[in-house]
């Protein structure tokens, strides 16, 4: 299975990788160079040789510029030159860094370290950037593929605390070898908190806040709306918003699925990337980037994104860490090798109906043409959608390379009922329906309910092929010696 690849969200940046020996480091005894980006809270740290570039040490440990850093994180910074300490403080918490030595002061305390700080041959001093951050309760999280360190700040002093980017270390996870013990479960979870990438998106916040705003209004939650749903679309309405189009949303009577794909082909400013290529897929959506840069400019939009942070990053909490060790299940399921475990972005989305979710492979185009899987609200972790959702970026793949074989059976769309689920505009076509079907027998596999009643429920449904892909996996797939790509095709021809 072709491998994801995930792309940074900002430009990399040099680094630099430092030779120990004196705590007095030339620059130009720090010169291996590989690509590093920092975000710091979703914005990216731009450094300079005026105030230092990060580098790798000889422990493996990322080594940042101390005031730079450390006051984009919202502390106070104080050197002490006559000791040769850095001093960080925030929200109560002071922490100490002596050079070259290996442990940290936090409120007095002596918390040991794998590595030191140093000083340049320039004067610039220069820190550990997972050791010191998380004594103030921040979070780091290293993606080897992008050579990216997400940084989350935490919340205000009372408030619950969740990054929006999800650490397992700050160095590239290290996978127990082959010869010993550890489950490739355990290797597969290690891989996906790797690769899955919690983060909260600006642009799908944007496009929501605007079609709630002008006329979407669907909801499979009796209850009714989401509460940072309804919140925000009281805020927007008590905006004086003038758009030259206030019920866009309303007046063009298209699936939402539409607009995810509209999105998909805009940059992360929200302009598509090729206008022409729009007025030949989605021609009805031609001018939506210039509706979305009008509601964007007029409701402040990236004020209110901020505003609901908090209910933001206590949505993404529910599912971890629990998530990846649930999805490591389906993963050895379908024998997919901890090396091929996709690598994609997470994102809860509160202002979409309840229980909604879908996964985009290697096409949204605000991430540089990521993976993405996004996620509608629910109390609480949704155990099914994010199974259903992850094997989209397992299966989809392959179906898209079976697509010809799977449209030879496209005689059977006859058979799907007429006002069934799998008619409606969002899956109207033989490849989703196969592909709904298919995912639609595995999602259940490893969570606590009644398969059979389900399986009915998708037939029913018009999903008309699940019965028979749960019938084949359940009895053939575990002794079949052949590849996941070659069952599929097997089964399409048993079809046919």
């Amino acid at each position: 299975m072709k491998k994801t690849k995930k792309v940074s969200l900002m430009i990399q940046l040099l680094i630099l990788t430092l030779i120990m020996g004196l705590m007095v480091v030339p620059p130009q005894e720090i010169m291996a160079q590989t690509n590093i980006t920092i975000v710091m809270d979703g914005e990216p740290l731009r450094f300079t040789e005026a105030t230092g570039r990060p580098f790798i040490d000889e422990n493996n440990r990322t080594l940042v510029p101390f005031r730079i850093t450390l006051e984009s994180f919202g502390a106070q910074v104080h050197w002490d030159g006559q000791n040769r300490i850095a001093t960080a403080r925030k929200n109560g918490t002071t922490v100490q860094v002596p050079i070259g030595q290996p442990f940290i002061m936090v409120d007095g305390e002596r918390v040991p370290n794998d590595t030191q700080a140093v000083i340049a041959e320039d004067g610039r001093t220069y820190l550990p950037i997972r050791k010191v951050l998380e004594a103030f309760g921040g979070v780091v999280h290293w993606q080897a593929s992008s050579q990216t360190i997400f940084v989350a700040s935490p919340p205000p002093p009372g408030s619950e605390i969740f990054p929006e980017e999800i650490p397992p270390e700050p160095i590239e996870p290290e996978l127990p070898d082959e010869e010993e013990d550890a489950s490739i479960s355990q290797r597969l979870t290690v891989s996906l908190e790797e690769n899955i990438t919690l983060i909260r998106d600006p642009a799908l916040f944007t496009l929501y806040a605007f079609m709630n705003y002008t006329g979407y209004e669907e909801e499979n939650n009796p209850a009714g709306f989401h509460p940072v749903r309804k919140a925000i679309l009281k805020d927007l309405q008590a905006m004086d918003l003038q758009l030259t189009e206030p019920r866009y949303y309303r007046q063009k009577g298209l699936p939402y699925s539409k607009y995810i794909s509209a999105l998909s082909e805009m940059d992360n400013r929200l302009r598509y990337k090729e206008p022409r290529r729009i007025q030949a897929l989605l021609p009805e959506l031609a001018e939506l980037d210039q509706r979305l840069q009008e509601f964007s400019e007029q409701a402040d939009i990236l004020t209110l994104y901020e505003k609901y942070r908090e209910e933001y990053l206590q949505a993404i909490a529910m599912y971890h860490p629990e998530m990846y060790e649930f999805l490591a299940q389906y993963t050895q399921f379908l024998r997919v090798s901890p090396r091929e475990v996709p690598e994609f972005y997470f994102v809860v989305n509160l202002q979409e109906s309840y229980w909604r979710g879908y996964f985009l492979v290697e096409n949204y185009g605000p991430l540089e043409n990521a993976s993405i899987m996004v996620l509608g609200p629910s109390d609480q972790m949704n155990h099914r959608l994010v199974a259903h959702e992850y094997l989209h970026s397992i299966l989809t793949p392959i179906h898209a390379d079976l697509a010809e074989e799977i449209e030879s059976l496209s005689h059977m769309m006859r058979k799907v009922p007429q006002g069934s689920q799998a008619r409606n505009a969002v899956y109207d076509t033989w490849f989703t329906i196969f592909d709904e079907s298919m995912i639609r027998a595995l999602d259940s596999w490893f969570v606590n309910t009644n398969q059979k009643t389900i399986i009915q429920q998708e037939m029913e449904a018009g999903f008309i092929l699940t019965e028979y892909f749960h019938h084949r996996f359940k009895e053939d797939w575990e002794t079949y010696s052949g590849s996941l790509e070659d069952f599929i095709r097997e089964m399409i021809q048993d079809l046919q």
